[in-house]
């Protein structure tokens, strides 16, 4: 951290919560159980006229990655999530046209992030469903970075069940990756109130339009429960230098409001019910009326916190907020 940025919370309350931890600890009280941590970073000069850029997007995710981690540096940040040997998978999302698509300078600045501990750059896969998603993030089949860029579509393991779900998964999770870092856009949906992390598997599977309805519960939490995505998933970025809180997935420029952020999770329930309050709060501002008025509650949350997945409780989720500009 330099010395001109400001303090965020998780600083300020730290040093209190560890001396409070130890005191209990002391005394003989069981310290109290870990909370999942949100940390949104945001940068005012992350969209210039539209754009956006790409050095304090750069910043955001070093930031948003030390915070998360607790880490002092991006590189011991980076390291607590994945290691050089590995296979690493970036899930992006460029469904619903070029402006809400993941940015090409998130992206970027993660493959330069699992390079900076070791990962081989030919060992990175970025995916999305169709080629035509991940031209929408500036991205091309001839690969980025030195990373590969594939569609999903480029294998299908055997197909399964695992609940409600019932489908194929693309062998890039299944046999290809040993690590998934998950790259969402923030948005609304027209059918599941909001599109974040969980929902962003529906662009690893051969059948997406087959687990829709009832606003895809609980296709959507049977579908994360599976292994080679539950297990393998590291982290979450998520892109709010762009959000959508009417209209999605598909871009609605009356709607897009540029809110130059970045959000980072490990807990992919606690993402989504932070995400989902941000979209309310923007609809709030709009003058538009809560998700669940219009017939659009994100009710997937829920049920993806009951199938252990992670935590939609308030009380239970720490978030953290950086301002770096």
């Amino acid at each position: 951290m330099t010395g001109n940025e400001p303090i965020s919370r998780r600083h300020f309350v730290g040093g209190a919560m560890a001396l409070a931890a130890a005191a209990a600890t002391a005394a003989g009280a069981e310290p109290a159980a870990k909370k999942s941590r949100v940390v949104t970073v945001r940068h005012a000069g992350a969209t210039v006229k539209d754009e956006v850029q790409a050095e304090p997007v750069a910043r955001m995710v070093e930031r948003a990655v030390m915070e998360l981690s607790g880490e002092p540096t991006p590189d011991k940040a980076w390291a607590r999530y994945f290691r050089p040997e590995e296979r690493v998978g970036i899930k992006i999302n460029g469904r619903g046209g070029a402006g809400v698509a993941v940015c090409n300078p998130l992206i970027k600045a993660c493959v330069a992030g699992l390079v900076s501990v070791g990962v081989k750059p030919g060992n990175i896969i970025i995916w999305d469903s169709l080629p035509a998603d991940l031209h929408n993030s500036g991205l091309s089949l001839d690969g980025a970075w030195g990373a590969q860029v594939v569609p999903a579509n480029v294998g299908w393991d055997a197909e399964i069940q695992r609940g409600s779900f019932r489908g194929c998964l693309t062998t890039i999770v299944t046999q290809r990756v040993d690590a998934i870092l998950n790259l969402p856009f923030l948005k609304d949906h027209i059918l599941t109130g909001v599109t974040l992390a969980l929902k962003n598997h529906y662009g690893s599977i051969s059948n997406p339009e087959a687990h829709h309805e009832n606003g895809c519960d609980p296709y959507l939490a049977d579908l994360n429960t599976v292994p080679a995505l539950r297990d393998k998933q590291r982290l979450i970025l998520c892109d709010g230098t762009r959000t959508q809180p009417e209209g999605g997935p598909q871009f609605q420029p009356g709607y897009r409001l540029f809110t130059n952020l970045i959000m980072a999770a490990t807990d992919p329930v606690a993402h989504d019910y932070v995400g989902w309050q941000f979209i309310e709060a923007r609809r709030r501002e709009m003058g538009m009326a809560p998700l669940a008025r219009v017939g659009r509650p994100a009710k997937f949350i829920r049920a993806a916190a009951a199938r252990g997945l992670g935590t939609d409780q308030p009380e239970n989720i720490e978030q953290v907020e950086v301002k770096l500009a």
